[in-house]
């Protein structure tokens, strides 16, 4: 009986040391098979890890304007010449003290669409900057900081951007304080414009890629078909005008939607052309001080893409 237990115990004791020889065994086959098959690649650099590089002998050698571990972050100058792509900080939220650049390199006068799909940085300090050519000598398009567009929050309906020179530089600046999760940037050529990369003319009109224009469907207007004619069907404060393709507000109310009530103040969209003539509408501009007096509008200073005069005195009632 004592002889049969202890040939039962030398036999589990026997099984387990020889299933202990067997993993060390396959572990050391797998390293040596990792090591040697000849592509270079291991676990600590796989392609899924050199995001924007190439893994070269167990490190990420990140390409031309891309920086990090795994090459996940820009971090120069990028030279993009494809008939569409994509223009982003990198994965995960940005770093400070970036200073990154992209030129959209055309082989002709193509018409360029930049849709901003996602867009959240540091108000007033971490900008994008988009000019219409092939340097910041160029037409400036835009300047986007601070909370623009991130999943479903978006300021307003942000019509994609058109540079006509066939070239786009799109500059990225972010200072030493804060960070935030970035942007993304889409850009096409003959596209048409729209608030989503993702739709044609913002799915509300059919798109001519040769011309780069919308034919909106009807009740939509604006060069993205963005603008309904009439918002909200005038919040049952109005009735729309098929013709002028606006709302005709009842008394007392205002606005391009009739939801603002005239005694408590309002404010409203200039239209057009020809409601009223282009020319009345003033030059944008931000950070200027403005005075209301009478049926005029005095606008002081400020800061515009444009040269501009320093006072301009617009009339409301200018026809």
């Amino acid at each position: 009986m004592r002889a049969g237990m202890e040939y039962q115990y030398f036999g589990f004791k026997f099984r387990k040391k020889l299933i202990f020889i067997l993993v060390i065994l396959l572990l050391y086959i797998h390293a040596g098979q990792t090591k040697t098959d000849g592509s270079n690649v291991d676990h600590k650099c796989g392609d899924n890890l050199c995001i924007n590089g190439d893994c070269i002998d167990g490190n990420c050698t990140c390409y031309a304007g891309w920086k990090g571990p795994s090459c996940q972050l820009c971090g120069g100058r990028v030279r993009l010449t494809e008939p569409e792509g994509v223009i982003t900080h990198g994965i995960g939220n940005y770093s400070i003290d970036m200073q990154c650049t992209w030129l959209i390199d055309g082989a002709d006068n193509r018409t360029i669409q930049l849709y901003v799909d996602d867009f959240a940085t540091e108000c007033g300090w971490d900008h994008v900057y988009i000019y219409d050519g092939d340097s910041v000598y160029s037409n400036l398009l835009a300047v986007y900081s601070g909370m623009v567009q991130l999943d479903k929050f978006a300021t307003h309906n942000l019509t994609s951007l058109e540079a006509k020179s066939g070239s786009a530089y799109v500059h990225f600046y972010s200072d030493a304080a804060y960070n935030m999760t970035g942007f993304k940037i889409t850009y096409k050529y003959h596209s048409c414009p729209s608030i989503s990369s993702a739709l044609n003319c913002s799915g509300n009109g059919a798109c001519d890629p040769e011309s780069g224009l919308c034919t909106c469907n009807a009740g939509w207007g604006g060069r993205a078909c963005s603008e309904p004619h009439c918002p909200r069907d005038c919040s049952g404060h109005g009735e729309c005008d098929q013709q002028r393709h606006r709302c005709r507000c009842h008394r007392g109310y205002r606005g391009s939607d009739c939801s603002q009530l005239e005694e408590e103040g309002f404010w409203e969209l200039l239209p057009p052309s020809p409601y009223p003539p282009s020319k009345y509408v003033p030059a944008g501009r931000a950070s200027h001080a403005a005075i209301i007096k009478g049926d005029s509008i005095w606008l002081f200073g400020g800061e515009s893409f444009t040269p501009t005069a320093f006072v301009v005195k617009y009339d409301i009632n200018a026809s």
